[in-house]
């Protein structure tokens, strides 16, 4: 008990007695403390004290986590998540046992899922669903959707560059398949008039002749490319349209690469 004589104000109990004492137990005993204080009118009324145990490793143990440091990085890792789980109102059985079920990256993606639910308070029972979401795997399928509505512009123009590069990485892999196939059906007469009309191409430009001439795989691929070149129908509107692909979101890009 506190007396009234002693400490008049409960900051200057907590500061001089609770926190010397905690301080004092973590570094000299495997004891550990921590406190929740009652309060009426802003007054402290009760204290109520939880003791954990903080046990310290041995000489052996210490031996054993130098000796496998992949060991030791899974169980600071484990005991990390299982930190999270409890302050997300876990219990720590079923942290532990999670933690150790499951896999650090697919817990953190349900916890980043079930945040996302909880802003938006759909959930009553956030513990608990994280739970379910952990052990039946639940897909955030409105990730993609809620990730573009709280975005940057730099971060809406970045992912919108990311997705033309994949998408004209799709279309060059296309024409080439289909650039390949027209080259190797090509008659005898007509493969020599696309060579010719090739190596007139590279009079004019020296940077490219020189690429050509370094090498019979680079020479390949140029053609390829100048074939490919006197085709519309291998153009990136006609692909699209091949494979039902939607250019609108990348219609100033295509203009200023100049594959409009």
């Amino acid at each position: 008990m506190m007396g009234d004589e002693e400490y008049k104000q409960f900051c200057d109990f907590r500061r001089w007695v609770l926190k010397v004492a905690q301080k004092e137990l973590a570094e000299k005993t495997d004891i550990a403390f921590s406190w929740q204080e009652e309060k009426a009118r802003q007054k402290c009324i009760a204290i109520e004290f939880i003791i954990t145990s903080q046990k310290r490793p041995d000489a052996a143990t210490i031996d054993v986590r130098e000796a496998n440091p992949a060991n030791s990085k899974l169980i600071e890792q484990e005991f990390s998540i299982v930190s999270t789980l409890i302050e997300l109102g876990v219990s720590k059985k079923t942290a532990e046992q999670l933690a150790k079920q499951y896999g650090e990256d697919h817990i953190r993606e349900k916890i980043i899922y079930v945040q996302a639910q909880q802003r938006e308070g759909k959930l009553k029972n956030p513990a608990g669903f994280l739970v379910e979401a952990i052990k039946n795997g639940y897909q955030d399928t409105q990730a993609k959707e809620r990730k573009a509505r709280t975005a940057s512009p730099e971060e809406r123009e970045e992912a919108t560059r990311k997705q033309w590069e994949a998408l004209k990485a799709k279309w060059s892999a296309w024409r080439k398949q289909r650039t390949e196939a027209l080259i190797a059906a090509l008659d005898p007469a007509a493969l020599e008039r696309e060579e010719a009309a090739f190596r007139a191409s590279l009079a004019g430009n020296s940077a490219l002749r020189k690429l050509v001439e370094k090498s019979a795989e680079n020479a390949a691929r140029q053609f390829r490319i100048h074939v490919a070149g006197q085709r519309a129908e291998f153009g990136l509107p006609e692909w699209a349209r091949a494979v039902g692909a939607d250019l609108s979101p990348f219609l100033d890009l295509a203009r200023i690469e100049g594959k409009l």
